[in-house]
């Protein structure tokens, strides 16, 4: 077993967490490498800043890097829902109360849906960076190697040439000097001889020559809808090359670069984005950012802009680390792409499953930092005018899975760009909630920068449940009990929450049944059920009554908004009513077969009994509702429904399963989805088929989950270890209330652990069926041992 530093060595630590210092670094170098380069676009390594990304191919002779900046996107019309909407949802309603789902589905799919109104603009791709070698050298058929460092952030391409040379390429994206840096440099007597180009995907985006040694790339992100194509963000490339030796010159689109021993290129990116109002573009001078940027960035020597750029990333990486077993030396020394094939024949590879988990959290440090948007579906790489989903941010489980990971592991900062998504979207989210009848703000479930709030997804699976955004604004007090930032709470998370409890409060009716206020008639994301009609006829529908996966979002989101409030010390009218509507609100129910009914009635049977979404469930995570403790009857009722959903699925659907299954405590089911998962990723661990990155971070959540909860009332160490994890240790874990723990077991017991308080109070430590109490102090830290 390797031994990890010890993180919690004093109780000066505190400071440390606070001001951002470097912490210990890891035992081993973590990196992702292969022995050729990457035959298609998603096979390449991703660097990126939060703002600024790039795919790295490591081809030769000739070099694709991809480029992204996370503002540009494709804008579609600013359209919005008619007053008549909430008419409609009467309807539905009635059509509901009285047992008529399908013509309730149909009224809703025909008459709320905004069918034909255009779909949301896609995240697109800045373009190209190509790199040719023009020289005569040739390489050698063995010796390449293509690196990433997931603890600093950098790519190094080494190629091996026929005459004994060799050519190195180092490539990062540093959110230091907010700039994309690549050195390629030779051992070659005769130096480098290199073109650099640009192209995008629509012709008429060109690179032009400036100054003999910059190329200045400037268009604006659409894609073609026949006569009136989408229009967005407008954006200005500049990229310098800078020669070490040799010379640089320009013409034509291509700065040429010959008989250097080196050249950095440099390259960043402005656009008109205005974060302030997306919906109204900066203005003339935005475009002088980009070159005020790179000036300062040129200012720098090349090795002081490496070494801040991986300090940088490795000053977040390192807080946190895992060690979970000693994996054989033979698969150690294998790249990515063999070490993948053999760990899908035999699931044995502790290291590997370490690598995935520090994978996920380099992928939030490189697309979400302070200042920059939220990553979405594919982070903040994509390659395409149209991606996958548009790449856009869909609320009804994957963004909200991209920032699981982001507290527990240390990486809070990361976080803050959902804040903003959520304060942007209230806007049209009000005309939204208005127009369905409601207070506060809603959203659909598909969202991008520009904020429009339309219901315009195919179907009512899609768009029959206005809790998307409540399930994201669960976020606000999570980040609360992490941090006790008291400040974000008052000034961002407040008003957030405010908001979202308003509508959930406007959303609920009384039940025609129970008399208890449950949620208006809606869908379970991306299902259906059967049932047989007045007339005995089988019949499928997607909108039904009292889902109990609005249930548990307005449950969250009531108690939320009542803790936030004691916090903050307000006890207004709202407030009150709130308490008042919480003690009266109707949890999920209970069917005849011990199951959590997904549709509140005992008629609507599962179109798809093993479906990837498991919305029926998100009382128990990544909602507080369901816990073995609190609603044992309820705990019981969502195993059963976990089980028989079957592990299957979408990459982020097994990783769900692992995190249910870490708060069932029975880790072994959770490590099986996981293996399951890792099994069929790229073979540089890259999302799924589509790129969608939300099992990465899904994956690196669930392993969490599994050694560390905090959800319950204490700090659970170890709830969930599986079997074949029966040695290792941890370090930089974070638990509710701001305590970071450190543990390490043997033979699948707990040995020792320190617990650092970073904030301050009461402490429950609970291990074992046992749990102990402690008052702590700001920075004390408590050594806890295991009774025996």
């Amino acid at each position: 077993m390797k031994r990890l530093p010890v993180l919690i060595a004093a109780i000066g630590f505190a400071s440390q967490i606070h001001s951002f210092a470097s912490p210990p670094p890891w035992p081993e170098k973590r990196e992702i490498w292969f022995t050729k380069p990457a035959a298609q676009w998603k096979l390449g390594l991703p660097v990126g800043n939060g703002r600024l990304g790039a795919m790295v191919a490591g081809s030769f002779p000739k070099e694709r890097i991809q480029l992204n900046e996370n503002s540009i996107w494709a804008k579609e019309p600013m359209l919005r829902h008619p007053e008549t909407t909430k008419d409609r949802i009467a309807e539905v309603q009635k059509l509901v109360d009285a047992g008529k789902y399908k013509e309730a589905h149909d009224l809703y799919a025909s008459k709320i849906i905004m069918a034909g109104a255009p779909e949301i603009g896609s995240y697109q791709t800045m373009g190209d960076l190509w790199i040719e070698h023009v020289g005569k050298g040739k390489p050698e058929s063995a010796g390449y190697r293509r690196g990433l460092d997931i603890a600093t952030g950098l790519v190094t391409v080494t190629l091996p040439m026929s005459d004994g040379s060799a050519i190195t390429q180092e490539t990062l994206s540093s959110a230091v000097d907010d700039c994309i840096a690549i050195r390629i440099s030779t051992t070659a007597a005769g130096g480098l001889d290199i073109d650099v180009g640009m192209t995008h995907p629509l012709p008429k985006i060109r690179p032009v020559v400036k100054g003999g040694d910059e190329l200045l790339f400037e268009g604006q992100a659409q894609y073609d809808k026949g006569k009136d194509p989408y229009l967005g963000t407008k954006f200005s490339t500049v990229l310098k090359a800078m020669p070490e030796g040799g010379t640089v010159t320009g013409g034509e689109g291509v700065l040429k670069v010959r008989s250097a021993k080196a050249v950095t290129l440099l390259l960043t990116c402005a656009t008109d984005f205005n974060m302030a109002r997306p919906q109204e573009p900066l203005k003339d001078g935005w475009q002088k950012k980009a070159a005020d940027t790179l000036a300062k960035a040129q200012a720098k020597p090349w090795e002081k802009l490496r070494k801040d750029s991986m300090a940088d990333v490795s000053s977040l990486m390192h807080r946190c680390d895992v060690d979970l077993g000693q994996s054989p030396p033979d698969l150690r020394a294998l790249p990515n792409d063999e070490r993948l094939t053999r760990f899908d024949g035999t699931r044995s590879d502790p290291d590997l499953m370490e690598l995935y988990f520090q994978f996920g959290r380099y992928l939030l440090v490189s697309s979400s930092r302070a200042g920059s948007l939220p990553n979405n579906l594919q982070g903040i790489w994509a390659d395409k005018l149209q991606n996958p989903w548009n790449s856009d941010y869909h609320l009804n489980i994957n963004l909200q899975m991209n920032y699981w990971p982001s507290e527990t592991t240390g990486l809070s900062e990361c976080h803050k760009p959902v804040f903003w998504l959520l304060d942007m979207l209230r806007e049209e989210g009000r005309k939204m909630a208005a127009s369905y009848g409601a207070k506060g703000f809603c959203t659909p479930h598909a969202l991008n920068v520009w904020g429009r709030a339309v219901s315009n997804s195919r179907r009512p699976q899609w768009a029959g449940s206005l809790i998307s955004a409540p399930w994201q604004v669960m976020d606000v007090m999570e980040h609360h009990r992490f941090t006790g930032d008291a400040a974000f709470l008052r000034e961002t998370g407040w008003p957030i929450l405010k908001e979202s409890c308003e509508f959930v409060q406007s959303w609920v009716i009384r039940d025609h049944k129970t008399g208890k206020w449950v949620p208006r008639a809606g869908c379970s994301h991306e299902i259906g059920f059967k049932y047989t009609d007045e007339n005995g006829k089988e019949q499928l529908s997607e909108i039904g009554p009292v889902t109990a996966y609005d249930q548990s979002i307005i449950w969250q989101i009531m108690s939320d908004y009542l803790e936030a409030a004691a916090v903050l010390g307000i006890d207004d009218d709202f407030t009150k009513s709130v308490k008042a509507t919480l003690a009266e609100l109707e949890t999920p129910r209970i069917g005849k077969d011990g199951t959590i009914l997904e549709w509140g009635v005992e008629e609507a049977v599962i179109a798809d009994p093993t479906h990837r979404h498991l919305s029926h469930l998100v009382g128990l995570h990544p909602a507080r509702l369901i816990t073995p403790r609190k609603t044992p009857e309820l705990f019981a009722a969502a195993k059963k429904s976990l089980v028989n959903r079957g592990i299957t699925g979408a990459g982020w659907a097994m990783a769900w399963r692992s995190l249910q299954y870490a708060r069932h405590a029975d880790g072994d089911t959770a490590l099986k989805a996981l293996d399951l998962l890792a099994a069929r990723p790229s073979p540089n661990f890259f999302g799924d088929e589509r790129c969608q990155l939300d099992q990465n971070f899904g994956l690196t959540a669930a392993v969490v989950e599994m050694l560390l909860q905090s959800h319950d009332g204490a700090v659970d160490m170890l709830p969930a270890l599986p079997k074949d994890w029966s040695a290792g240790s941890v370090k930089g874990l974070v638990a509710r209330g701001g305590f970071e723990v450190e543990m390490e077991w043997k033979d699948g017991k707990l040995v020792q652990a320190a617990i650092l308080s970073r904030l301050g109070g009461p402490l429950n430590v609970r291990h074992d069926g046992k749990t102990r109490s402690y008052e702590t102090k700001k920075g004390e830290r408590i050594q806890f041992t295991p009774s025996r």
